[in-house]
């Protein structure tokens, strides 16, 4: 197998299961109308009972670890877990998918990034398809960074007990690093927001920690009578906020050629109706966003616009600055029994 050959097959592999996708909520965004939150809502309730409902087959106790795997067997990425699957593919769900050839990341070529430039054209759009959530326009990719690298998170902060960047380093390295900048060109802030509301979520389920935001939203579960109960629906628009939207909590791109082919195909939008032509579509969240994160905007919301992407090492030195200030502590007290194997996203 010639060289050349045999990176792209080492490359495709890797990939899959990582992150194989991007989304573009600029092309024809205006033509993302229709509410999908009922259905939406309805599919992830549906595998979230199943998950409890599993854990209660598997022992006949309340057990945390059974609990939390129970749920994950359901909750991964669209490959492994049902739920991202459906969420991805079914055709009930109300979406907008862009063509390769017809959004932003059009001309990123085989040398600018892998995903879109080769693994986008031999084997089929890469494209995330957008979804609308009540009044935000998300992109279905969230959803398994949510349940996936969003229970990474959980693990490392609340699980093992580490500190919060190191939960936050889950999505900054794979966004500085192979499955973001590297291999897509993209910097994506708002997987971030979806990673850290994903922490959340998991937190939630049982509430056994108090939310990092201050928001109590748990728990969805309790042990009635030595048997896991669900006491509370999901909904995902209890977590997802503008932050999520790639045309507001805006990307950033691995060198200047790519930025300004994207800068390049955004000026060609101004002339359609139908799509946003710039960088934040909208700043009126940005202020609220950043009211809500507090101090953990730098890491998580973008209010500069498109820009060349910034290495690991500036979030390291931010978040040294934010520990010199004593804003946040190495650790958190967490009482969690779930003791989980490692598992791909």
């Amino acid at each position: 197998m010639p060289k050349v050959q045999l990176l792209i097959f080492i490359l495709t592999m890797l990939t899959i299961g990582t992150k194989a996708s991007e989304v573009d909520n600029f092309t024809k965004r205006n033509l993302v109308t229709i509410d999908a939150t009922d259905i939406v809502n309805e599919i992830t309730n549906k595998y979230f009972i199943l998950g409890v409902e599993r854990a209660n087959k598997k022992v006949k106790a309340c057990d945390e670890k059974v609990l939390y795997k129970s749920i994950r067997h359901y909750f991964r990425n669209h490959y492994f877990g049902k739920l991202n699957k459906e969420l991805y593919r079914s055709a009930e769900v109300p979406r907008v998918k862009i063509p390769l050839n017809e959004g932003i990341y059009r001309r990123f070529l085989w040398y600018d990034a892998f995903v879109p430039g080769i693994y986008g054209r031999i084997f089929g759009n890469p494209n995330a398809s957008v979804v609308r959530l009540s009044d935000n326009l998300v992109g279905v990719d969230k959803f398994e960074h949510f349940v996936g690298s969003g229970h990474k998170y959980f693990q490392n902060y609340y699980v093992k007990k580490k500190s919060l960047f190191s939960a936050l380093k889950v999505g900054l390295r794979a966004e500085t690093g192979f499955m973001g900048a590297v291999t897509t060109g993209v910097l994506s802030y708002a997987d971030m927001v979806a990673n850290f509301n994903g922490m959340r979520f998991w937190n939630h389920i049982l509430q056994k920690n108090d939310d990092i935001l201050g928001e109590n939203i748990g728990p969805y579960v309790v042990c009635e009578k030595n048997r896991w109960q669900v006491v509370k629906e999901f909904d995902w628009n209890t977590y997802v906020d503008a932050g999520f939207d790639e045309a507001i909590n805006c990307s950033e791109f691995r060198n200047d050629r790519l930025l300004k082919k994207v800068q390049y195909e955004l000026k060609k939008l101004a002339k359609d109706a139908d799509s946003i032509s710039y960088c934040p579509a909208t700043s009126e969240p940005l202020q609220e966003l950043i009211e809500k994160y507090g101090d953990l905007s730098p890491f998580l919301i973008n209010t500069k616009g498109h820009r060349k992407a910034h290495k690991f090492k500036y979030y390291e030195k931010l978040w040294k600055e934010l520990e010199g200030r004593g804003v946040y502590g190495p650790s958190v007290e967490a009482s969690v029994e779930y003791r989980p194997r490692k598992e791909k996203r």
